[in-house]
């Protein structure tokens, strides 16, 4: 019990930005050992508001921010908006100078977008929907690394409802519960809190100079396996 009481360096928000060491794990996260190689993970952004001149238009911000990398002065800017109907919403991250599609040269390092979410453990579970690994599901109680994935969904029978993420380029998707430690009559137990998802690029020696994550929020729909009891 001892080695699960490990203290967060931030706060469990989402959209969080991360540059990881390329030999950072999932487990490292979960034992609290990171690895940053920047200092964007806890830096403040510059905001602008997008303003609506159409009634089509969706709400959104424009977030910016220099930091460094490693070292190296990096920009991120990153664009998020909602969709009208309430239930989607897009974030679009530019790094650095990288052209649309295009690359930026950081050596040993991942770029990582950090999602915290509130679901509940014994009715959700996170499909892979394609991918390498399409059709794979991992379980809320599991800590996971995927292969290289451009769809993924969580299934949550409870709330009744879906979160369907659609990232580009495709990158690895992490995910490992977050945990509380609780004394009662039995003892200490670890009480889930929620889930970590992280979308996960580079480790080559690049990482993208543009990427976009798409969220929406649907009906159930029907999966490779049924929740766990």
């Amino acid at each position: 019990m001892r080695a699960m009481v490990v203290a967060d360096d931030r706060t469990r928000a989402s959209a969080i930005d991360r540059f990881l060491d390329a030999e950072c794990r999932v487990a490292d996260l979960v034992a609290a050992h990171p690895m940053e190689r920047g200092d964007f993970f806890n830096g403040r952004y510059a905001p602008t508001l997008l303003k609506q001149t159409t009634a089509t238009d969706n709400v959104g911000v424009v977030m910016t921010r220099d930091g460094s990398v490693s070292g190296r002065a990096v920009t991120v800017m990153k664009t998020i908006r909602a969709g009208r109907t309430g239930r989607d919403l897009e974030i679009l991250y530019k790094v650095g100078a990288g052209p649309a599609g295009g690359t930026l040269a950081l050596p040993g390092v991942r770029f990582a977008v950090e999602m915290n979410l509130a679901l509940i453990e014994s009715t959700g579970r996170i499909e892979v929907i394609e991918g390498a690994e399409a059709g794979r599901v991992i379980p809320l109680s599991d800590s996971a690394e995927t292969a290289s994935a451009s769809v993924v969904r969580i299934h949550e029978d409870h709330g009744g409802f879906t979160l369907t993420f659609r990232i580009r380029p495709e990158g690895s998707v992490w995910h490992y519960p977050v945990r509380t430690v609780s004394r009662s009559e039995k003892g200490y137990e670890a009480i889930y809190q929620g889930s970590a998802l992280l979308f996960v690029w580079g480790g080559d020696g690049a990482v993208p100079g543009e990427a976009r994550i798409e969220m929406e929020i649907g009906a159930p729909r029907a999966s490779s396996q049924t929740p766990v009891a």
